[in-house]
């Protein structure tokens, strides 16, 4: 039986975030969950949870994430993305100049509206599908914020970034942004996500690999949560304490070096297994990863 925790896919351009999931899920026979959509289009790193680990997938999506992408000046698409169909021409192109000046606003607090192709649901259905079928929906802006963004590369109509972002950071409304300052026209037709919460050095497992791989060699690629909720402070307990939290009771403590409602990990001989809430008297279990 493999063990719960975290797996780092290098997805490829072309299957879906689901899909992989679908492929590991049947694979080991435990239910799995990706921390985060790639578009089918994009590629790069997807981590996904194995088993009880699905638990803290909402831990982990909120890590910083990294991007590579690239904008094709000269037509925006609907879908804001080479993937979409063209809805407006221009032959206006930035310089280099123009390009490395703009994109120093970008960094920092914002807010960003959301793309009408996205999976943000609205009344309970895919903004996407709304899209796809001609219908117009409100999305609104969502705070994100934006770490770093550099200039890679800029050739004639074609320039390469990369940018660190919060989680909710769509990287095709950032390229939309980005020409509509620039007063031009303009698509996303490449992007990687290099950095989502694997560890320094974590081995990459290639969508094409889960083809052929064996139960034996997947194991290999599978990290412990408690590597990867690097975010979370932790704290030791007792034998009888940890019992308590087991069975999800509030223990009376208001000694703790710890801030209110903030969120720690929970370990018993340096075993990790529980989120616990911080509150001004009490700890409360968040998540059981192990209830023995």
């Amino acid at each position: 039986m493999l063990k719960p925790g975290f797996i780092f896919i290098d997805k490829a351009s072309g299957p879906s975030s689901f899909q992989i999931v679908k492929k590991l899920k049947r694979l080991t026979g435990l239910k799995s969950g990706h921390t985060g959509t790639l578009d089918p289009f994009a590629e790069g790193v997807l981590p996904i949870a194995l088993g009880k680990a699905t638990r803290l997938i909402e831990y982990v999506q909120s890590s910083r994430k990294g991007y590579i992408f690239t904008i094709k000046f000269g037509a925006n698409t609907d879908s804001l993305d080479l993937t979409g169909e063209v809805v407006k021409e221009s032959s206006a192109c930035p310089n280099q100049e123009q390009l490395s000046n703009i994109i120093k606003k970008f960094t920092g607090k914002q807010l960003q509206q959301p793309p009408i192709f996205s999976a943000l649901k609205v009344a309970g259905k895919a903004a996407y599908k709304y899209a796809r079928a001609g219908e117009e929906v409100e999305l609104k802006p969502r705070p994100i914020e934006i770490y770093s963004l550099e200039l890679l590369e800029f050739n004639q109509d074609i320039a390469r970034f990369n940018v660190t972002c919060s989680k909710g950071t769509y990287i095709r409304a950032l390229a939309r942004d980005i020409c509509a300052e620039l007063d031009c026209c303009g698509h996303v037709v490449f992007l990687r996500r290099t950095e989502n919460a694997q560890p320094q050095g974590a081995k990459l497992l290639s969508s094409k690999a889960l083809e052929s791989i064996s139960l034996t060699e997947l194991e290999s690629y599978i990290y412990e949560a408690d590597k990867i909720l690097t975010n979370l402070d932790s704290m030791s307990f007792s034998e009888h304490s940890a019992k308590l939290l087991k069975h999800g009771t509030k223990l009376y403590r208001n000694d703790l070096p710890f801030s209110i409602n903030q969120v720690i990990k929970a370990k018993l001989c340096s075993k990790f297994f529980a989120v616990l809430l911080i509150k001004e008297a009490y700890i409360k279990p968040l998540k059981l990863l192990d209830n023995k």
